[in-house]
């Protein structure tokens, strides 16, 4: 396009110098010559003014010239300004997606198979280097500020209480009954003779024989009835371990000594953690099981992931129910998101654009509307040219 613009100016040019020295001899060449010297003159002008847009012409200091360059932090500022009062608007939001169904359009994005390996390629490829490039002290001080402040605000005494009744609800505390029957039998089986023996020693006045049969005896007796209240699930044994359960229940739900108790195991712990370094120690741990994970089985991780990807997307997004719970709470999220943001995202434009090469940008919109600029010359070429003609019948056809 450059070279057609050029071109024709280059012809206007020709046609005037031929016309001019041929008109003596051919007085009606006076008619092209008019055409040519003001096709020339327009090309000639509007070459400058598309030259001086970008760059100086014939890099001649001219003021008002480069004006793209010279106006570039200005033009930068104006841009971020523009995009956030013109678009960047929470009318302007909901206007564009109220009437969108927002949660179908992202259920068939994320039903395209390509998406999907796109998504969790990305997933794979960003999460280590996210975990990589957390230091320890960040992790350490996130963990304290919102773990730690978290089982601060706890109540032990209460949560071990409604533990222990979730569990009683349905009698599982008789199961691990059963196992500290179990238990205490399998010890007395296997330790009688150290019992035997201090027995003895605990019966300094009595005959050995007498000991070792009083011993078997009482042995033989709690084993009996280890064995008896195992197997009946109503002994008396049982219903006052009910009772017991109940009981603790009750206290640990009410009891202040017990709260207090509680607070003081919690805040021992915590303390603990906090001084042995537990949190960094912990965090470390988990990063590096994750990343050798990332590691030895990427392929299976980017599967695991594309599957979550496709139950995500069959068991909540195509669902027309919540999709129309979904709709309201992104437009929400997506307007609540822009009115917070929107200033940053000025900021980063302008911030963008000052950091270009003046020179580099004036190219790069040249190019972009680089054949519209041409057009401009060739129009002011012939549309100067017509002018000219049209003025030079005007002042023919004046009487002298």
């Amino acid at each position: 396009m450059q070279l057609l613009a050029s071109s024709l100016l280059i012809a206007m040019l020709v046609l005037l110098i031929a016309s001019s020295v041929l008109e003596p001899a051919y007085p009606g060449l006076r008619w092209l010559k008019a055409f040519a010297e003001a096709g020339a003159v327009g090309g000639l002008a509007d070459l400058f003014a598309v030259v001086a847009l970008f760059r100086h012409p014939l890099g001649l200091p001219i003021p008002h010239t480069a004006i793209i360059p010279a106006n570039k932090d200005r033009i930068a500022e104006n841009l971020g300004q523009f995009v956030v009062q013109q678009f960047l608007t929470r009318e302007n939001i909901r206007e564009r997606l109220q009437g969108n169904n927002t949660a179908q359009a992202i259920a068939q994005w994320l039903d395209e198979p390509e998406t999907q390996r796109m998504v969790s390629q990305f997933v794979i490829d960003i999460m280590p280097a996210v975990l990589r490039s957390i230091e320890e002290r960040d992790a350490e001080h996130f963990l304290r500020a919102n773990i730690a402040a978290q089982l601060n605000k706890l109540d032990p005494s209460k949560l071990a209480g409604d533990v222990l009744a979730a569990i009683a609800m349905h009698d599982k505390h008789q199961k691990f009954f059963d196992q500290l029957l179990k238990a205490l039998e399998d010890w007395l089986l296997a330790n009688q003779g150290l019992v035997k023996a201090k027995f003895s020693q605990a019966s300094l006045y009595t005959p050995g024989f007498f000991d070792k049969y009083v011993a078997d005896k009482v042995i033989a007796g709690t084993l009996a009835l280890l064995r008896e209240v195992t197997e009946n699930p109503q002994h008396e044994l049982r219903k006052q371990f009910d009772q017991m359960t109940v009981e603790l229940i009750e206290r640990l739900e009410t009891s202040g000594e017990y709260r207090q108790c509680g607070h003081e195991i919690m805040s021992d712990t915590l303390e603990y953690l906090e001084n042995n370094n537990v949190f960094i120690t912990a965090w470390s741990m988990v990063r590096d099981y994750i990343l050798t994970i990332f590691e030895k089985e990427r392929a299976a991780m980017q599967e695991g992931v594309e599957g979550g990807i496709v139950a995500l997307n069959e068991g909540l997004l195509k669902k027309p129910v919540l999709q129309s719970k979904l709709n309201p709470w992104l437009l929400e999220a997506l307007e609540s998101w822009v009115t917070r943001h929107r200033n940053e995202l000025s900021a980063l434009i302008t911030a963008v654009v000052k950091s270009w090469d003046p020179a580099e940008v004036s190219r790069k919109i040249e190019l972009e509307i680089g054949r519209d600029l041409q057009f401009i010359r060739i129009n002011g070429t012939l549309v100067g040219g017509c002018a000219g003609l049209a003025l030079h019948a005007l002042t023919t056809a004046l009487p002298h």
